[in-house]
């Protein structure tokens, strides 16, 4: 007999090295593998079958571009270089292999030359292989996604600029008719209160007497000037309020007198309706703190609502109290 005592410590010692080495292979997520000088394959770890749905085994003896090819891409060299001759290591290089299904696969290879120890000839390359695919799809998928993006992007922006382009546009449109309308306002107020003062001394009859219908004539003409001239005046504050023009002058003012100049513009609408307002004076000893324009149109306003609204032969009036 013979004692293999030692023999068997040292099968039993590499199976539990091979298990740590696939252990620790299986645990990175890559497989191993291994080729002759002629790059035939010599060793190839399980975990490949996963990438091609092929055994190991059945892969042994074959030439590792019988398997696939590396990514034609520039500055890294041809599909298939020739290792034997080039004898230099690579690293991270795609490798394109079909699966079972002839799904293309996309392998980041590694691989460095093999020298025996003693003569220092070529005995192969040994190397890893980690399958990328899937990263490299969600990568397309991300690539694709920011592409669109950036399109939307690029729409979004084209279309901004069209909007500020609009409203500039209506900026200008809006200023030019503000412009427009405070001019037109200011032009025609001028001969409005000529017609209107004309019309009230011819009303008053500061020239003399006149005949009924002409004296009918001018309190038709001094009534419609009134009411263009509170027309424009309504356009005018619309344009001040618009370019933030329109401006409050607080000071004590004399209720009465206002009161007085608001009914003396409503007087001949009045009377032609049979409408009294003589009622429309407050005590003469009345002070408020306003805006002498704007409370007169505040009240002329007032007024010319009840005088519409007012039955004929009916009266309006103003009650002012502390």
């Amino acid at each position: 007999y013979t004692d293999v005592t030692l023999e068997a410590d040292a099968v039993m010692q590499s199976a539990r090295a091979e298990t740590r080495f696939q252990d620790v292979i299986r645990s990175a997520s890559d497989w191993v593998w291994e080729t002759d000088e002629n790059l035939n394959i010599t060793y190839v770890s399980s975990r490949i079958s996963e990438a091609l749905e092929t055994p190991p085994g059945s892969l042994f003896g074959k030439h590792l571009f019988a398997l696939g090819e590396f990514e034609d891409t520039p500055g890294n060299g041809p599909a298939r270089p020739d290792l034997a001759a080039a004898l230099m290591p690579f690293r991270g290089r795609i490798f394109l292999m079909p699966d079972r299904r002839a799904r293309v696969r996309r392998i980041s290879l590694t691989g460095v030359p093999v020298f025996d120890e003693y003569t220092g000839a070529f005995k192969g390359y040994r190397g890893t292989g980690t399958d990328v695919t899937r990263q490299h799809e969600a990568e397309l998928r991300a690539r694709k996604t920011q592409q669109a993006l950036e399109l939307s992007l690029g729409e979004l922006r084209e279309r901004n600029l069209q909007l500020d382009s609009a409203l500039k546009e209506a900026q200008l449109a809006a200023r030019a008719k503000t412009e427009f309308l405070g001019k037109m306002s200011h032009e025609l107020r001028t001969p409005l209160n000529a017609i209107i003062g004309f019309a009230e001394m011819s009303i008053q009859q500061v020239f003399g007497a006149l005949n009924p219908r002409y004296l009918s004539y001018f309190r038709d003409i001094h009534g419609a000037a009134y009411h263009l001239l509170n027309i424009i005046n309504d356009i005018l504050d619309a344009v001040n309020i618009d370019s933030a023009r329109i401006s409050i002058s607080v000071k004590p003012i004399r209720l009465a007198e206002v009161l007085a100049q608001a009914r003396s513009i409503i007087a001949v609408r009045a009377d032609q309706r049979q409408i009294d307002s003589i009622a429309a004076f407050p005590p003469d000893e009345g002070v408020v703190m306003a805006d002498p324009g704007r409370t007169r149109q505040i009240l002329l306003n007032l007024l010319n609502n009840a005088v519409k609204f007012t039955p004929a032969g009916g009266s309006i009036g103003v009650d002012a109290r502390n």
